[in-house]
């Protein structure tokens, strides 16, 4: 079950996916790998606490594996926790320094931050240690355009702007 849904979640039949995971689990399968794959899905289909709860075992069953990690902070990233999800990729970077995936989503951080140059940098890197990472190279070119932006307007992401005004109002 869990490797057909391997193949399921590649195919993006993400639910039948879950499913297989699931079935997988309930026969006693526990490698972490299944963990963090389930999590993955989970986290493509909205269920958000569950895919927590995964990454989380993920890491519980393989503490040293920093691709783990990666995910968990992506997962964070994409709920706006960036100072977690910080916390997280660099946990992944101490394990693995050359992990293309958490460059790339070091990158994505920096980016929803309006910290463009230090995204397009991260993405450059993550394209570097891995030049089949389609994906870093279209977040590259985002982050190039936004760039190219703001040095037209001046006018960052919205997610920079309520971070920014979100630490003023603290101070």
């Amino acid at each position: 079950y869990y490797f057909r849904g391997q193949l399921l979640a590649q195919l993006g039949l993400h639910s039948r996916a879950l499913e297989d995971f699931n079935r997988s689990y309930s026969l006693g399968f526990r490698p972490a790998e299944l963990f963090a794959a389930r999590g993955r899905v989970a986290q493509l289909l909205g269920r958000y606490e569950d895919a927590l709860g995964d990454f989380g075992q993920a890491i519980f069953w393989d503490p040293e594996n920093a691709r783990y990690y990666a995910y968990r902070a992506d997962y964070f990233r994409s709920q706006g926790t960036y100072h977690t999800a910080a916390s997280n990729l660099g946990q992944a970077i101490r394990l693995d320094p050359e992990l293309a995936v958490a460059r790339h989503y070091q990158g994505l951080l920096f980016y929803d931050l309006g910290l463009f140059p230090e995204a397009i940098r991260a993405f450059d890197h993550a394209i570097s240690l891995d030049p089949g990472l389609a994906d870093a190279y279209d977040s590259r070119t985002a982050a190039e355009y936004q760039e190219a932006l703001f040095a037209k307007t001046g006018l960052r992401t919205q997610a920079f702007q309520d971070l920014s005004s979100s630490e003023a109002r603290r101070a």
